[in-house]
């Protein structure tokens, strides 16, 4: 028991460090070796993950410098040789065989394992029904498993000669099939068409892929060959007039994720992590987001994720919706609901046929996705022309995946090697609502083109989630600077537009066009007007200037190059693209080069402002502000009165940061100080985004009541100052708001406290608290009291719900302790009760002068401070 105990520690710690670490990948076909007869075999087996710090033989630890394997575990197999049935659906039977060593035995008895593979609940035959939506059901019996003694010790076959195990280890197989022959095992009852598909065969002993022990056996999927001189004499095993072919084996660990991998390739699925060892680079794939890739190993191995939803595909489980209208669509859960409703979408340019597309699913922590790292939609892209599925390659290159995850943060973590999934990898409102051609990650094609595809008003996670879809025909528009020659600062250019597939709306007759010169990469924007009403057709000029760039004149120094970038926010269609074209300008005479490409759009007119933004401050302002922070080292920005928000231009941002000063924002009677370099956050670089835009308002009275009724443990506070909203987005030209998540540094927040509660604010009563939706719980954050601003002053890395609380005291009208009536501490004590610092050792007794321990003194500062604690 001890010994059991302690590997299954070994196993979760492997497990969580495996999802850190750089690990290198599984290997092989889901379709054997195409191996002939008097052929030499060269065939890769198809295993399961190693765990932290194990690797395979040959194969640095590093993962960033890696070795070719020789002989048969080449990391480029062959192809294997095709079988016909291959049975995804319906009643299969499923052979299993347990296989001793002379010298080491099972831990675990049949009886362990019919539950594991058979049982209703928490079983491969439980996995692969809810997986397949009831559409594939392993049936079996307890008789259906045999347990069968080899006649050699576990090394035999463990032992690694020039690769994983020896490079005869499928005689495994063939040793343990002939054994349950004679045992007298009908075979013939799990064929289909004369093969075996289902065999599964759990050898006694630990898994190498945990282990790193070279005698103990890899995990793997794999083929049986008979060999003679290192040569193929024929392939499987025939045994009751029919064939084994296949196998795949685990060790006696207990563990359902390995069960689930491998019993995957025998259905036909490929892996979808790194199989090459990193020849081609290296990723963690599909990552934890399905058991073919890192999935597999969530919860410890006995709680496996859910296949991706390509792999549903791929395997006939599901038929993802194609969509070929632009429309608000529900997406059901893939745990329980997509088997009763519509839960998979399929999106391209135009609802297109073709090898590449987008995969949408909503993945809800629910049945094996229980221990998934987030919750929301998953939006995969695929290119099924990459690889080929029977070499199991099609996940070598982190740059061309057949199977890619599109992460939600756009941090790319699984290509970086930085985990194998986290919370910020599902679209939802909890980390982004839009994939567009603008967004980070894009939609874009994986050549860089657009595919006129966006999901848009992604909902927050749910069972149904909702989000807009757009599916677009390729539009066209051009943007071009003229042929004139720029002759010194003197020079007019001319840029023109041409967007036909425009808003037909007569009063949208001005666009703006941004140009941005190498002296001046922030750049200006330049007002384009339509030569004619509803000719789509836009002109406009600017000019040049070696000083400071205004008044629609660019900044440019000799050899620099002059860039026109026009979003294409006029379509109709509502698609949004991007058009450039670029110029040179010198002292002396250059021309000016065209270009093109896409189309797109927003619907509404204004640029300068996006729809539903706030108008920016005005650069005067701005400079105004800069040049009186040179005496108090403060960049100070006040809100118009009544306002409770303020805006900035991302090139005003740009300027703010140059000056390498802390800003300060006042919005009537709440300020924001961020140091210098805090806004330096991912959501604001990209041309798509305009504007920063920060808020503080008082929540409405609904508003205000339905976070005091949620809040747990409402009746130990008083509220003392408005329940504040505070937010800080970016703004893109569409109007589209992205809430930035964590600041590059704290931000001083200062609350006004209401005159009638300064009293208390000084004697330190009142604190500054953050309600937190997810624990409905009222989280301290602290702060002093200001006595020359009346606030409460506080640091924050994020914005949220804020509020100034004072602890509620007790009534007290007798003392509730019979124990202290003649105490000297009497009255601070029941100072302390009735301000909920203490309680007593029973509901009667406080018992003055016994000890406290370390753990009371630590629950005594949660109840004082009142920490938020998860629900």
């Amino acid at each position: 028991m001890a010994a059991n105990k302690e590997r299954v520690i070994t196993k979760l710690l492997s497990i969580a460090l495996a999802l850190v670490v750089a690990l290198t990948a599984f290997s092989s076909p889901p379709i054997p070796p195409q191996a002939e007869a008097g052929t030499a075999v060269n065939a890769q087996k198809q295993l399961r993950p190693p765990g932290a710090g194990v690797y395979p033989p040959g194969i640095d630890g590093s993962i960033k410098e890696t070795k070719s394997q020789p002989g048969f575990f080449s990391a480029a197999g062959s192809m294997r040789p095709a079988i016909s049935h291959r049975p995804t659906t319906g009643d299969q039977k499923l052979l299993v065989i347990m296989l001793e060593f002379n010298d080491v035995k099972f831990t675990h008895n049949k009886d362990f394992y019919y539950n594991l593979i058979f049982g209703e609940t928490n079983s491969l035959k439980a996995y692969y029904r809810e997986n397949s939506y009831g559409k594939l059901n392993l049936v079996s019996n307890i008789n259906d498993i045999t347990v069968v003694q080899s006649v050699y010790d576990m090394a035999y076959y463990g032992a690694d000669n020039g690769g994983i195990d020896s490079p005869e280890i499928d005689e495994m197989a063939r040793e343990a099939v002939r054994l349950a022959d004679a045992a007298g095992v009908d075979f013939s009852r799990y064929a289909t068409g004369g093969v075996v598909n289902n065999f599964l065969l759990i050898h006694a002993g630990q898994d190498q892929a945990l282990t790193g022990n070279s005698n103990d056996i890899w995990s793997h999927q794999y083929f049986i060959y008979e060999r003679e001189n290192d040569l193929v004499t024929s392939i499987g095993e025939t045994v009751d007039g029919v064939e084994v072919i296949e196998y795949a084996t685990v060790a006696d660990d207990g563990y359902l994720g390995t069960m689930v991998h491998e019993f995957g390739h025998q259905l036909g699925l490929p892996d979808l992590y790194d199989t090459d060892y990193g020849e081609n680079g290296e990723s963690f794939g599909a990552g934890v987001w399905d058991s073919m890739a890192y999935g597999c190993d969530l919860g410890g191995g006995a709680r496996p994720a859910h296949l991706s939803a390509w792999s549903k595909q791929l395997l006939g489980w599901i038929e993802p919706v194609n969509v070929v209208y632009n429309d608000n669509y529900s997406i059901s859960e893939a745990v329980y609901g997509a088997g009763e409703a519509a839960g998979f979408y399929r999106l391209w340019t135009n609802g297109q046929a073709g090898d590449e597309y987008f995969l949408v699913e909503n993945r809800r922590k629910y049945g094996f996705d229980a221990e998934l790292p987030g919750e929301g939609l998953l939006i995969w892209h695929i290119d099924d022309a990459v690889g080929d599925l029977q070499y199991n390659n099609i996940n070598i290159d982190p740059s061309n995946l057949r199977v890619a995850l599109e992460q939600a943060d756009g941090k790319n973590d699984l290509e970086n090697l930085n985990n194998a999934g986290d919370a910020g990898d599902p679209f939802s409102t909890l980390t982004s609502t839009e994939f567009s051609q603008l967004t980070n990650p894009s939609s874009n094609r994986k050549d860089g083109s657009p595919s006129y595809v966006s999901i848009t008003n992604i909902s927050a996670p749910a069972d149904v989630m909702t989000a807009h879809f757009t599916v677009e025909k390729p539009v066209t528009g051009t943007i071009s600077l003229d042929k004139t020659q720029y002759t010194g600062t003197g020079a007019t250019a001319i840029i023109t537009v041409n967007d036909a597939d425009r808003d037909t709306d007569s009063s949208i007759n001005t666009i703006t066009v941004e140009v941005t010169s190498t002296s001046d990469a922030g750049g200006i924007d330049v007002a384009l007007n339509e030569t004619g009403a509803g000719t789509g057709i836009f002109t406009g000029s600017f000019g040049f200037t070696t000083g400071a760039s205004g008044n629609n004149l660019i900044k440019v120094a000799g050899g620099d190059t002059i860039t026109a970038t026009y979003f294409d926010q006029l379509n109709a269609a509502g698609e949004t693209s991007i058009l450039t074209a670029t110029a040179t300008w010198s002292q002396s005479t250059t021309t000016g080069g065209g270009g093109g490409g896409g189309g797109g759009g927003i619907t509404a007119p204004q640029v300068t402002v996006p729809p539903g933004a706030t108008k920016p401050q005005s650069d005067a302002a701005l400079e105004k502000a800069i040049e009186n922070s040179s005496a108090t080292g403060i960049i100070k920005i006040t809100a118009e009165p009544g306002e409770d928000n303020l805006a900035l231009t991302t090139k005003q941002v740009e300027k703010i940061e140059q000056t390498q000063k802390p800003l300060t924002i006042q919005i009537p009677g709440i300020s924001f100080t961020f140091p210098a370099g805090a806004l330096q956050v991912p959501e604001m670089p990209g041309k798509d985004v305009v504007q920063f835009e920060i808020g503080a308002r008082a929540l409405g009275a609904n508003e205000k009541a339905s976070i005091l009724n949620n809040a747990r443990h409402s009746h130990l506070y008083i509220l003392r100052s408005e329940i504040y909203d505070l937010s800080a987005v970016t703004v893109t030209r569409s109007g589209h708001k992205n809430a930035i998540k964590l600041f590059n540094g704290n931000v001083m927040v200062a609350l006004p406290v209401p005159a009638n509660y300064r009293e208390a604010a000084a004697r330190g009563k009142i604190k500054a608290y953050r309600y937190n939706p997810e624990s409905k719980a009222w989280d301290a954050v602290g702060g002093d009291y200001d006595a020359a601003t009346t606030s409460i002053v506080f640091e924050t890395p994020h914005f949220s719900h804020y509020a100034l609380l004072e602890m509620a005291p007790k009534k007290l009208e007798t003392s509730p302790f019979t124990d202290i009536e003649n105490h000297w501490a009497k009255d601070d004590i029941e100072w302390m009760y009735t301000h909920n610092y203490a309680s007593g050792r029973s509901p009667s007794r406080f018992e003055p002068n016994t000890g406290i321990t370390r753990a009371e003194f630590a629950a005594l500062l949660v109840n004082v401070l009142q920490v938020g604690k998860p629900a």
